[in-house]
C-alpha cells in the first residue's frame, strides 16, 4: 500500500484507530473525512502529503502524532479537535519535507527525536536539529571555530540552536538517546553558517543527495569525512562540511595537543601523511610523533 486513495474511508462513523503502514507516501482527498470516531492517528515518517480535507470533521480525533514533516494543504484538519499534537522523530533516511508550517493544526505540544551514536566518546557524529533541546547529557556537541589549509579547529559549544548543525559525541550511559525541545517550536530549515576560510559545516533536514565534485564531504565510520567522485548521501538532520579547498586535514579541538586523540582525516582519499602533535599536516621525511588515522607513530 503506497496510498490512502481519495474517498477511501469517507464517512466510517464507526472507525476508532488507523494505522497508516510506513509504505503509504500520500493520504488522498478525504480520505478519513468524517470518521467521527477517530480518536488518534499517526503519520508515518513514509507520508510526504496529505490532501484536501482528509481528516477533516473527525470530530473525535484529539491526539495526532507526525514522524515527520509532510506537505499539509490547509484544510486538512478542518473541523477537529486535536489538543495534543506531537512530532516524534526518529533517525532515517525518510523525508522530512517541512516546507510550511502554517497548514499543521496549531503547532505542536510535544517534540522529540530519537537517534543512536556509539557511546565510547571517540565517534563522531553529525547533528542538525529542527528545534532547541530541553537537556544534552551525556552528549559534548563542537562547532567550527577556525579552518586554514592544512587544518579544521573545533570548539565544544553548550547552547544549542535550532537548525544549527554540529558535530557530536555520545559520552552517554547508553548508544541510544532522546532529545525532547524544550519548546516545541520547531523550524523547518537549517540556518545557513557563515564559511571560516572557505570551508563551512551545512545542515540537512532532508535527505539530499550530490554528484560530488569534490566540494563537499560526508562523515563514515564516525571518524572520517569523505567526498566522493560518485553520490554523496545525506540523511535527515546530519551536516556535511563544505569546502572550496580539498586535500588531507587535521581536525583538533581548540588546537590544544591534548585533543590529539580526536584527530581524524579529511580527505578525498586516505592520506599516506600524517599529522604531528600540533595539527601540522607532515610527510613521510618527518621526525617525531606522526598521527595518522588517529593512531600515533613515532619516526625516527
Amino acid at each position: 500500500v503506497t496510498s490512502i486513495g481519495n474517498w477511501a474511508l469517507y464517512e466510517c462513523y464507526s472507525l476508532q484507530s488507523v494505522t497508516i503502514p510506513n509504505s503509504v507516501t500520500s493520504i488522498g482527498d478525504y480520505a478519513l473525512y468524517a470518521c467521527s470516531s477517530l480518536q488518534s492517528a499517526t503519520i508515518p515518517n513514509s507520508v510526504t502529503s496529505i490532501e484536501k480535507e482528509a481528516f477533516a470533521y473527525c470530530k473525535s480525533l484529539t491526539t495526532i502524532t507526525f514522524n515527520s514533516l509532510p506537505n499539509v494543504v490547509s484544510n486538512a484538519f478542518i473541523e477537529c479537535n486535536i489538543s495534543t499534537k506531537i512530532l516524534d522523530l526518529t533517525d532515517s533516511d525518510k523525508p522530512y519535507i517541512g516546507t510550511s508550517l502554517s497548514n499543521y493544526p496549531g503547532g505542536f505540544t510535544k517534540a522529540h527525536y530519537h537517534r543512536t551514536l556509539a557511546n565510547d566518546g571517540t565517534t563522531w557524529g553529525t547533528i542538525t536539529l529542527p528545534f532547541v533541546p530541553a537537556s544534552t547529557e551525556g552528549l559534548k556537541f563542537y562547532t567550527l571555530k577556525d579552518a586554514t589549509s592544512d587544518k579544521v579547529v573545533l570548539t565544544e559549544v553548550t547552547d544549542i540552536k535550532a537548525g544549527v548543525p554540529y558535530l557530536f559525541k555520545n559520552y552517554g550511559e547508553s548508544e541510544d538517546f532522546t532529545l525532547t525541545a524544550t519548546d516545541p517550536t520547531v523550524v523547518v530549515n537549517p540556518v545557513e553558517q557563515e564559511a571560516i576560510n572557505g570551508m563551512k559545516l551545512v545542515g540537512a533536514f532532508r535527505k539530499d543527495e550530490f554528484t560530488g565534485d569534490g566540494t563537499k564531504y560526508g562523515l563514515y565510520g564516525g571518524n572520517t569525512f569523505m567526498t566522493t567522485t560518485g553520490t554523496l548521501t545525506i540523511n535527515p538532520f546530519r551536516a556535511y562540511l563544505e569546502t572550496a579547498v580539498s586535500g588531507a586535514k587535521a581536525i583538533v579541538i581548540d588546537n590544544e595537543a591534548d585533543g590529539i586523540d580526536d584527530i581524524r582525516h579529511l580527505s578525498p582519499v586516505q592520506s599516506q601523511e600524517g599529522v604531528n602533535v600540533q595539527g601540522m599536516r607532515v610527510g613521510s621525511s618527518y621526525k617525531g610523533i606522526v598521527i595518522k588515522n588517529g593512531k600515533k607513530y613515532l619516526n625516527k
